[in-house]
């Protein structure tokens, strides 16, 4: 009966140090996301992006790249940050028990415990302070702001960049989304989406009438593999917020624009039967 008492209370802690270790194993896996293969229609045209190639571009080109153009880029991916929090807990664990004070089971359970979170492998590096001069690939009306590049993972093309600005002056960022959708629009053709018109003020027209407070200007330019937008919308007294983006549409693969122009994504397999058969060829 002693026996019995002493046994069971050692398998129950067993047990619970098992299913810890299984909740840290499945933390540390790496679960992508399913992806959809190119699916058919319009191939979009070369978009240089930022001076990178969306679909093509390392995580270790666009580190380089940042290096080079003096942008200060951190990842605050999901995974980077539980990281940073998980470290940070450890430090201030330790310096606690240097100080010698005592630790609860709580916090030094808290500081290595890691999330399910982690088992996102995506990357982003979000580069704040960022004035436009920084940016090689062309001249950009005078801002400053965040530019974003993601990854699906560390050994995955770049799937997404993106430059962000907040301008406090509407002439300001009026020029600079002018300069931008003419960019845009002098290499793509006219948007296929538009929420309205982009505005043309006459001089001596007053903009805050053209560019009304949070009614968004968005146009899109979107094909099988590749999307570009640009957007310019009045927050007020926030500012007026000035973006573009380039960008593989999610969920498509991310290497998509490098694909052959003749590439056909393979016939779904079907179990039990063989794709010859899956396909009715």
């Amino acid at each position: 009966m002693r026996f019995g008492l002493i046994v069971a209370p050692l398998l129950v802690g067993l047990g619970g140090a098992g299913s810890w270790w299984a909740r840290q194993r499945a933390a540390d896996q790496v679960v992508l996301p399913e992806f959809k293969d190119l699916p058919p229609g319009p191939r979009a045209p070369v978009v240089p992006a930022f001076g990178l190639m969306v679909g093509r571009s390392t995580l270790a080109e666009v580190e380089a790249y940042a290096k080079a153009h003096g942008l200060n880029c951190h990842d605050t991916s999901a995974r980077a940050l539980m990281k940073a929090m998980r470290q940070k807990k450890k430090e201030e664990k330790a310096a606690a028990e240097a100080r010698g004070e005592e630790v609860d089971t709580v916090s030094k359970a808290s500081s290595g415990k890691k999330s399910p979170m982690e088992q996102n492998p995506q990357v982003r590096l979000s580069c704040e302070g960022t004035q436009s001069e920084r940016l090689p690939d062309r001249a950009r009306a005078p801002g400053e702001g965040r530019v974003l590049f993601i990854f699906d993972s560390p050994t995955h093309p770049l799937r997404h960049v993106s430059y962000r600005r907040l301008h406090r002056s509407l002439a300001d960022a009026f020029r600079d989304a002018e300069e931008t959708y003419g960019w845009a629009t002098g290499r793509l053709g006219a948007p296929p989406e538009a929420t309205r018109s982009f505005p043309t003020p006459a001089e001596g027209d007053d903009l805050t009438a053209l560019v009304p407070g949070y009614e968004p200007f968005n146009y899109r330019w979107a094909w099988a593999d590749l999307a570009v937008s640009v957007t310019l919308t009045n927050f007020g007294k926030r500012g007026i917020d000035v973006y573009e983006a380039v960008e593989v549409p999610w969920p498509i693969r991310a290497d998509a624009p490098v694909l052959p122009l003749d590439y056909v994504a393979p016939a779904p397999k079907v179990e039990g039967v063989a794709a010859a058969d899956a396909t009715g060829s």
